[in-house]
């Protein structure tokens, strides 16, 4: 483990030298694409013919990427502070506030339960999920493949710029 950090503290640390050199207050897009796949846990709540349903879901994604968009708010300071602590190996959804950007190959599972019992005609577990009203999912991912970090500033002159930094995994 010692071997890792030692090796982390290398790539991070030039990663993060040249990451200062910009405001810790500008607005960063990451993109993160998936070493593992991610998990994909949501709920809702609908009606088939008049009957209630509530359902819960899992979804394992085995391909794509995570991202958080520049005008989601995330600082560069932030960024700075997680990659300062982790390596690439230790980065999950509880370090980064990612969201699905594409997300590929999936199986999902379902639970439905009925309120006031099953209808006679009640469709696929797949069909009730495009009827329900969808709350907010939750996301778990780790271990991306690599990080891509889009630092986004005004130059000398005033013109948006963007610039990009690759934060990758050698195994």
């Amino acid at each position: 483990m010692d071997d890792l950090k030692s090796s982390f503290n290398t790539k991070n640390g030039k990663l993060i030298t040249a990451l200062r050199q910009f405001s810790p207050t500008l607005t960063v897009g990451v993109l993160a694409v998936l070493r593992h796949g991610c998990e994909e846990y949501g709920q809702g709540s609908g009606e088939f013919m008049g009957t209630p349903f509530e359902q819960s879901y899992r979804t394992l994604w085995n391909d794509g990427m995570l991202v958080i968009e520049s005008s989601d708010g995330y600082t560069l300071g932030e960024l700075t502070g997680v990659l300062s602590n982790k390596t690439i190996r230790e980065l999950s959804h509880e370090d980064l506030r990612l969201r699905p950007g594409s997300l590929k190959n999936g199986t999902t599972e379902y639970t439905t339960l009925w309120k006031g019992g099953t209808p006679e005609d009640a469709p696929e577990d797949s069909d009730l999920y495009s009827l329900m009203d969808s709350t907010e999912s939750e996301y778990r991912w780790s271990w991306p493949k690599f990080v891509e970090i889009e630092v986004h500033y005004l130059d000398e002159t005033g013109e948006d710029c963007t610039l990009s930094f690759l934060l990758g995994d050698d195994e």
